[in-house]
């Protein structure tokens, strides 16, 4: 697990976002926007000390520390000593440091712990005191952010800028003003927003002419060019905005801040291309690339290259459009979690679009080839971006860089199967469809928007989730099936292919796709299905039915508020006349129990049949058990660690969890429980149904399972078939949210 990101995104910090998505810039260790600032001064001097170790202040070995991780380690090893600090000043500014580094690690709510503490213990208000609980208001809005409560960060931003004024502390109150005006923004509350941003750029003019203040008139510029860009502000906003930036410019060529200089004309080039004036914001973009790559800084050089490349992008795919998009997604591939991981900071909406935009090109590129080498070559590059992404993603909704580990990492070439991989690639104007087949890369294009499909499938979630003697459901099911099976289905029959397997985005990770239908019958009648969050992430392995021996947990009774699962009695019974099991119910399905024997025992397949919650915050789902929750990060750390020691589990089962409709990322962490636990595969359901349904379902795909010729992706489809036909289940309601995932074979 990674312990630290290389990212310095600190309270105090202003908040920052643009319109072109590229929000993590603002968050970069280099740049003022990003940075302690006020904090910095001291901790480098304290990093130069020779003072020993037996003659220093706690406080001053907390500055002394050169990570938040080791900031954090050290608090957490010394909180007794550290509540000794009799110094109040001394504790307060601590407590500052030890919440910041708390926050920077993405531990959100403890860092809003600590720095509440803090707050609270700054003594009342003198000019001094200000200033201090302004700085933590100001971090407070900061976390409030990163939580995704915008209305509570604007309350702590407000309080942040009365103290600053209070403090006569100008700095804070530009960088409060700055953080205050960009969310109000964001939340489109614009009401009193151009006198405020009039007030930030005189307090501005008042500020020394160095970096500091150069990072201000960046800050504001790019609020005025956002304004602007909504129609929020006045037409000048842009002039505004320009004049912002050239004076950051000024300043960062008499300080000789290459960085800064990089952002500047960085950011003039942004303008220009807002203003449709191509060849002006190229020669601007240029410069921002010439300064980004004389700094060395990753996080500067993505962004003028993803900006070359739109600037010089066209439909038929210009290849200098082509390089700079490479250059950029190679930039990203080795700087992206430094800008994400352990931030509020999207990967979807910020550095997501940089991969999207390339995939769209490559493909409108092949679509002019003739079959061939060179256009097999194109779209294996095209599915090479989107596996980064889907790579990208799952480290993103889960907080972490090591959730896949490197040898897991194959290419489809190297699977003898009669599968078909088929990636949907949502665009503005079209979907793709990019086929992996036995025999070849193929391409199809339905003339279906990003959002008119996204419309569809939310229509189609929620009429298949409930049951209806209308079968109201089939218009959705039969539209989505003409837009992401029907162009390809010939091409499936020619080349004997049984089992499809999708690597959905967006909104498609939240259906069935195996309830999709032709007009006559359902997808999964035709073909069995499995979903994979990526390729490269799956560890596609004939099943091994030698010596399986199965630990299966489960509640019948009603716990903590849930229902009771009565049938659950029969679930696993039935899996233990098939399997060697190890069982767990009720009051012996203990947090502690369970987590002793994922840790320590032998297992195969672990099965969970108890409630479970997917949430767009992974931290916040779970599987419950009798006395207490079994989070993603405690399975992870139960029977994830597996895959360092052995074998990974062979196959996750949950068979009661449920995500929201229309919940992208709780969706994408359905998908991607199989990697987060090291299985290397899941069987779970998209939403709750009725229990005796569930238990009918489950036992009939265990005894699928093992029969000898079964993959697990065709053990699902014979039980889900055999639902339809021989039981009162034939609705998809019953049997369609049951999706294999990751490994199909």
């Amino acid at each position: 697990m990674k312990q630290e990101t290389s990212k310095h995104i600190g309270p105090r910090a202003v908040h920052q976002s643009d319109s072109n998505s590229a929000r993590a810039i603002f968050f970069v260790a280099t740049f003022a926007l990003g940075l302690l600032v006020g904090n910095v001064s001291k901790a480098d001097e304290y990093s130069h000390s020779s003072t020993p170790p037996s003659a220093i202040t706690l406080l001053q070995q907390v500055q002394l520390l050169p990570s938040p991780y080791d900031r954090v380690q050290w608090y957490e090893a010394r909180r007794v000593a550290f509540d000794a600090l009799s110094n109040p000043s001394e504790r307060i500014e601590a407590l500052h440091l030890i919440g910041q580094s708390y926050y920077k690690l993405g531990m959100h709510a403890k860092a809003k712990e600590i720095l509440v503490s803090a707050l609270t213990a700054v003594p009342e208000l003198d000019e001094q005191a200000s200033s201090m609980k302004a700085t933590i208001n100001n971090d407070l809005g900061l976390i409030a952010i990163g939580q995704k409560d915008r209305t509570l960060a604007i309350q702590y931003f407000q309080r942040a800028l009365e103290l600053s004024k209070k403090g006569n502390n100008l700095n804070n109150q530009v960088i409060s003003a700055t953080n205050l005006a960009k969310t109000n923004l964001e939340e489109g509350r614009t009401l009193g927003l151009a006198n405020l941003l009039v007030e930030i750029g005189e307090a501005i003019q008042s500020l020394p002419p160095n970096a500091a203040t150069a990072h201000h008139l960046l800050a504001l510029g790019q609020i005025y060019r956002d304004g602007a860009k909504k129609f929020v502000l006045r037409p000048q906003a842009r002039l505004d905005a320009l004049n912002a930036y050239l004076a950051a410019l000024t300043l960062a060529q008499a300080d000789r801040n290459k960085t800064l200089q990089a952002f500047a004309n960085g950011y003039i080039g942004e303008l220009y291309e807002d203003e449709g004036r191509a060849q002006d914001a190229i020669q601007y973009t240029r410069l921002a690339l010439f300064y980004a790559q004389e700094v060395s800084d990753d996080t500067l050089l993505y962004r003028w290259q993803w900006q070359m490349a739109r600037l010089t992008s066209s439909d038929s795919g210009s290849p200098e459009a082509l390089d700079h998009y490479r250059q950029a997604v190679s930039t990203l591939n080795r700087s992206r979690t430094q800008m994400t991981l352990g931030s509020a900071i999207n990967f979807k909406q910020s550095v997501g679009p940089v991969f999207y935009e390339f995939a769209d090109l490559l493909l409108k590129n092949a679509v002019l080839l003739e079959d061939g080498e060179l256009k097999q070559a194109v779209l294996q590059e095209a599915i090479d971006v989107l596996e980064a992404v889907k790579l990208a993603e799952v480290e993103d909704y889960f907080d972490s860089e090591c959730v896949v580990l490197p040898e897991q990492k194959i290419k489809l070439t190297d699977i003898k199967t009669d599968s078909a991989i088929i990636y949907p690639v949502l665009l503005q104007d079209r979907t793709e469809l990019i086929v992996q087949l036995p025999d070849g890369i193929k391409q199809y294009t339905s003339k279906v928007s990003a959002s008119d499909l996204r419309e569809t499938v939310n229509q189609f979630r929620t009429r298949v989730e409930q049951y209806s003697a209308s079968h109201d459901y089939l218009a959705p099911a039969q539209l989505l099936y003409s837009w992401l099976m029907a162009p390809l289905e010939k091409d499936l029959l020619a080349s004997g292919v049984n089992t499809v397997v999708f690597v959905p985005d967006g909104p498609l990770r939240s259906i069935p796709i195996s309830a999709l239908h032709d007009g006559e019958q359902c997808l999964i009648q035709k073909y069995a299905v499995a979903t994979t969050q990526g390729i490269t992430l799956t560890d596609p392995k004939p099943f091994q039915r030698d010596e399986i021996r199965v630990l299966a947990n489960g509640l019948t009774e009603a716990v903590q508020g849930y229902s009771a699962l009565p049938s659950v009695k029969q679930e696993l019974n039935d899996i233990k006349q098939i399997f060697d099991t190890t069982l767990y119910e009720d009051q012996g399905y203990q947090l502690q129990t369970v987590e002793g024997e994922m840790t320590g025992g032998s297992y195969n397949i672990v099965h969970f049949a108890t409630h479970g919650e997917f949430n767009s915050d992974h931290s916040k789902s779970f599987l419950l058990t009798y006395d207490d929750k079994l989070t993603m990060d405690r399975l992870e750390d139960t029977i994830g660690l597996r895959r360092f020691q052995s074998e990974p589990i062979e196959l996750l089962v949950l068979s009661a969890c449920q995500t929201a409709v229309g919940d992208d990322e709780a969706a994408l962490g359905l998908a991607g429980i199989a990697i987060k636990a090291g299985a290397r595969s899941a069987l779970a359901t998209l939403w709750f149904i009725n229990d005796q349904a569930t238990s009918t379902l489950v036992a009939d795909f265990y005894k699928q399972l093992n029969q000898d010729d079964q993959t697990k992706a065709k053990a699902l489809q014979t039980a889900q078939v055999n639902m339809i036909n021989e039981t009162n289940y034939t609705h998809p309601s019953f049997w369609a949210p049951f999706l294999m995932i990751g490994n199909w074979l």
